[in-house]
């Protein structure tokens, strides 16, 4: 089985140079978000992409967590429930 990983994307586009019919599993590792580089606009166009790269090619890309998102989830839970508290 051929697989091949990507890791803390922050908005590269370096998934895309991959031909997906050569790998079995295409395993995106998360931190799709956060740059210093790149606009946000970059940034969710990138997310949105390889969202749908996982819509087309569905039997073989797998899409992680990273902690950034996992971060950003926790402050907006947490300050919807603090602003809600108040």
């Amino acid at each position: 089985m051929k697989i091949i990983t990507f890791g803390d994307l922050h908005g590269s586009t370096r998934w895309k140079d991959i031909d997906p019919l050569s790998y079995d599993r295409i395993i995106f590792l998360g931190d799709y978000l956060n740059s210093f580089t790149l606009t946000d606009d970059e940034i969710i166009r990138n997310f949105t992409e390889v969202i749908a790269f996982k819509h087309d090619h569905s039997d073989r890309v797998q899409l992680l967590l990273g902690n950034h998102e996992l971060s950003m989830t926790f402050k907006l839970h947490l300050n919807r429930t603090l602003s809600t508290a108040l």
